[in-house]
């Protein structure tokens, strides 16, 4: 498979002896993933090509670890959610003005403050740590889709979807969604998609900020300075460039 970036050799051969109970195409599947943190490109990754248990979590932690001091491992035990998150964006991600989208109702409601289990899990990772492993602890472990927000936030998204108070499903099956994407293109027209994410598109009608070319816009420029920076450290990223552009669909279901 033809690819814009790749994680060296070393790393993939670590990863793959972190987890040796993973098909390699497991491990292929999760290469791809880590690509934008590994390069700091992303804020974090989710590990959503395999489920891992927390002790296959702690030994993917230590695998990044010896290569790259950068990266951290955050484990969600009542989940099983794991994200990979690169240290050097992390604070400041953390900092950044992030659009809060309720779907738990009948309609989708911007909401102007967090939900409490968000900002508690926030504090919890602004403070400093030098582990590469970290347990996420939840305010309410009865409560694992307090989580969603969290990774909306990390994963580098414009826009991050909460349920509020609800448990069941959320609201955004047969509504037009702008579905936004960046993707890695190199000098050979190779294309890896780097990360995308979804917001009701009846919420860009009366917000500016919400319009799709301006959210393209800005997610474009951020990751551009961010591969500028990287290029500089890593000659492997040179005639690479990012790309990204938006959509409209409308899904029976989706899932958060």
């Amino acid at each position: 498979m033809s690819t814009a970036a790749q994680l060296p050799t070393a790393l993939l051969k670590a990863i793959g002896k972190a987890l040796p109970r993973s098909k390699p195409r497991v491990v292929a599947a999760l290469s791809l993933d880590l690509v934008g943190v590994w390069f700091g490109l992303r804020t974090a990754a989710l590990v959503d090509s395999c489920l891992l248990s927390e002790k296959e979590a702690r030994a993917l932690a230590n695998a990044l670890e010896t290569r790259n001091v950068h990266l951290m491992v955050l484990y969600e035990p009542v989940s099983g959610q794991t994200l990979v998150v690169n240290r050097d964006l992390l604070e400041e991600r953390l900092l950044e003005k992030v659009t809060l989208v309720d779907v738990g109702g009948r309609e989708p409601l911007l909401i102007s403050t967090p939900p409490p289990s968000l900002v508690s899990l926030v504090t919890s990772l602004a403070c400093p740590t030098p582990t590469s492993f970290l347990s996420l602890n939840l305010p309410n472990p009865d409560r694992p889709h307090d989580l969603i927000p969290l990774v909306g936030v990390l994963l580098d998204y414009a826009v991050a979807y909460t349920l509020g108070e609800s448990a069941g499903p959320n609201c955004l099956g047969g509504r037009e969604l702008v579905v936004v994407e960046a993707v890695l293109v190199d000098e050979g027209g190779a294309r890896q998609r780097l990360l995308s994410f979804s917001y009701p598109h009846s919420l860009s009608i009366d917000d500016l900020a919400l319009k799709p070319l301006a959210v393209v816009h800005a997610l474009h420029l951020k990751l551009d300075v961010r591969l500028s920076a990287a290029q500089a450290h890593h000659p492997e990223l040179r005639g690479v460039r990012v790309e990204a552009n938006c959509r409209r669909v409308v899904l029976d279901q989706v899932a958060l």
